[in-house]
């Protein structure tokens, strides 16, 4: 696995990911031949879980999930009223994109958890898009971006977004900046939001503004009021889940209080999996990279599919099975799968309903 640069990450949840990957079989076992079909497994059914130490349980949720953070600061881009403002109006403005019609907002639709719930998204002018859109909520938790995990912060996001053809499709920084200085509402809010700077209005501020926008976007759930002391805050299956969870070592990958997020890892670690996308390795050009991902994170995932790189699978069910197989080698029965997906359901809160009204654009 790589693991993040994220210095957040902490010991205790090193020591967890040093443990289990003993139990996954490290990067072994995936060969290199991807296209073929996961094998279904055989053998004996899985025990019952054992009776549920709450107390314990508990305990062992917060050292390697933790709650999900207040807010996101951040040294290098420090937040203030006016940037997000700013940010949340960049973030809805469809004339930053090629043909005026595509905003961030177009495919990371705040309505509907910061997805547009389609398997790929075609971007301006029919230019396909290879790969299903991830959730900008909760996204500045994460370490890596994208699923290739080509970039680490939302600022880097942003700004990539703003010209790849496959999203805003603007031909360069230049061509941002001059729908910018086309608009007289920006200027105040510009200088508003980077005060003291000379030229505020420069394409580095821009992805800055987008970004200090997307981490105000947290939506913290039941877990989290079970991660931070409240026992009754989930019950029966979903405690079940939760256990299952640790049991079966998912925390080999999915961790720290985006429940992922935080590493790259190989799809098909265990059995091959069917696809032609070799991921992280198209950014590195190191064959060893071939077939790595970025961990999703299971943040609000119960309302976010279709699910995988590539958007082809659509049942949250038959992600949890096929992820049991192909990454743990183990095959979860239905009342695994159903105890799994009622513990997915807590990690579900609620987005803000005024950040999904339509917004004014600015003259």
């Amino acid at each position: 696995m790589i693991q993040s640069p994220n210095h957040s990450v902490s010991f205790i949840a090193a020591a967890v990911l040093t443990l289990s990957v003993a139990s996954c079989g490290g990067d072994e076992g995936g060969g290199a031949n991807n296209s073929a079909s996961p094998t279904p497994k055989t053998g004996p059914a899985t025990p019952a879980p054992q009776r549920i130490d709450i107390e314990d349980l508990l305990q062992q949720a917060k050292g390697i999930f933790g709650p999900l953070p207040d807010r996101i600061p951040s040294e290098d881009n420090p937040n203030n009223i006016s940037k997000g403002v700013l940010g949340r109006l960049l973030f809805n403005d469809p004339r930053l994109s090629k043909d005026g019609k595509f905003s961030c907002a177009t495919c990371h639709d705040l309505g509907n958890y910061g997805v547009d719930g389609k398997v790929t998204t075609d971007g301006p002018g029919g230019h396909p898009g290879r790969r299903n859109v991830p959730t900008v909520i909760n996204a500045a938790v994460q370490s890596f971006l994208y699923w290739d995990a080509r970039v680490t912060t939302v600022e880097e996001q942003a700004g990539i977004a703003l010209l790849n053809p496959a999203e805003m499709g603007m031909a360069d920084e230049a061509s941002v900046m001059a729908v910018i200085e086309s608009i007289d509402g920006y200027k105040h809010l510009f200088k508003s939001a980077f005060r003291g700077e000379d030229q505020p209005r420069t394409f580095a501020n821009v992805a800055k503004a987008i970004a200090a926008f997307e981490r105000s976007l947290l939506t913290p759930s039941r877990f989290d009021s079970f991660v931070s002391g409240k026992k009754n805050a989930l019950r029966g299956n979903e405690l079940t889940g939760l256990k299952l969870f640790l049991d079966a070592q998912c925390i080999t990958c999915h961790i720290l209080p985006a429940i992922g997020g935080t590493m790259i890892q190989k799809l098909g670690n265990q059995r091959p999996y069917p696809t032609e996308d070799k991921g992280y390795g198209e950014i590195t050009k190191n064959e060893a990279d071939n077939y790595f991902f970025k961990v999703p994170q299971l943040r609000n995932v119960t309302e976010t599919g279709p699910y995988m790189h590539d958007g082809s699978i659509d049942s949250l069910s038959e992600i949890v099975r096929i992820m049991g197989d192909v990454q743990l080698s183990r095959e979860f029965n239905d009342e695994e799968v159903a105890a799994l997906v009622a513990f997915m359901g807590t990690l579900t809160g609620k987005v803000d309903p005024k950040l999904a009204e339509s917004i004014e654009l600015m003259k």
